[in-house]
């Protein structure tokens, strides 16, 4: 294994539109999400409050006959520590040889925690932020434990808090915990959703992620180039973009969508480089 270093220049100045009058919850949660695991960075125009574009390692570039991992590069047949890939519920992962597209890829077990299959309604299990599956406490002993309460739901002292108004984040309940805030609580901390472990392949072969609506954070499914895929403007952009969104062989100016066979699935070039894709039901 050795060290893998992306280096681009990046000559960005920005002026952020005032925190008391910048709306975050109107950026695209995913979306933002996304780039931040690719370690891109948000270019956000004088005035606006959510990124118009990003700019981003070039990942046509990556070796393809390697493993790539949070700018660090891996032989085929490495592995990845389990301190880094539990966490992320992953097991045993390592470096595949290249597929038929000329990609390698790490392959790991999924960890199945036995809270999923075999559930006391006496219990509750107890978690950290290093780990995947929970410890039982149950009964008498549950019900000693401190609680913590938020949106409305009761949690015992351990167990895992997903704030609805910070979809990227989750909690764990403390004896000490302050429902006040979520982003900076040292009992909160930011959801990995495991792109440069398990998707970076699809990335590297163009496709891009689809979100469930705008504010969830991490991919259910994806969209990959399509000999049949065109652009449709529907009237929506504002002419030529100096920063386009690229999909296969097909660059999208900012505001123009892809073609979609699926009537609940909207593509379209909001922040460059990557095409974002909604599921609305």
């Amino acid at each position: 294994m050795r060290g893998f270093v992306l280096i681009f220049a990046l000559f960005v100045i920005s002026v952020r539109a005032d925190d008391k009058t910048c709306d975050k919850s109107k950026c695209l949660v995913g979306e933002q999400k996304l780039y931040k695991e690719l370690g891109c960075t948000p270019v956000v125009e004088e005035g606006q409050c959510c990124a118009s574009r990003y700019e981003c390692p070039d990942l046509t570039k990556l070796d393809g006959k390697k493993c790539h991992y949070k700018n660090e590069v891996f032989n085929v047949q490495d592995t990845l520590d389990q301190a880094i890939t539990g966490p992320l519920c992953a097991a045993a992962c390592f470096c595949r040889e290249a597929d038929e597209y000329g990609n390698a890829r790490f392959v790991c077990a999924n960890i199945e925690c036995p809270e999923l299959f075999r559930r006391r309604p006496d219990c509750i299990y107890q978690k950290t932020k290093d780990k995947c599956c929970g410890q039982a406490v149950c009964g008498d002993e549950r019900d000693k434990l401190s609680r913590c309460y938020m949106d409305g739901r009761e949690f015992y002292e351990g167990e895992k808090m997903y704030p609805e108004e910070e979809r990227c984040h989750t909690c764990i309940c403390h004896k000490e915990f302050d429902n006040s805030t979520i982003v900076g609580n040292p009992h909160c901390y930011e959801i990995d959703c495991g792109i440069q472990l398990r998707y970076m392949t699809n990335l590297q072969k163009n496709c891009v992620p689809v979100y469930y609506g705008t504010n969830k954070c991490c991919p259910i499914d994806w969209r990959c180039p399509d000999d049949k895929d065109t652009v449709e403007s529907k009237g929506k952009n504002g002419g030529e973009s100096t920063h386009k969104c690229t999909f296969g062989a097909l660059k999208l100016n900012v505001g123009e969508e892809l073609n979609s066979s699926d009537k609940d699935v909207t593509c379209a070039c909001v922040s460059p480089p990557f095409v974002q894709c909604v599921k609305s039901k």
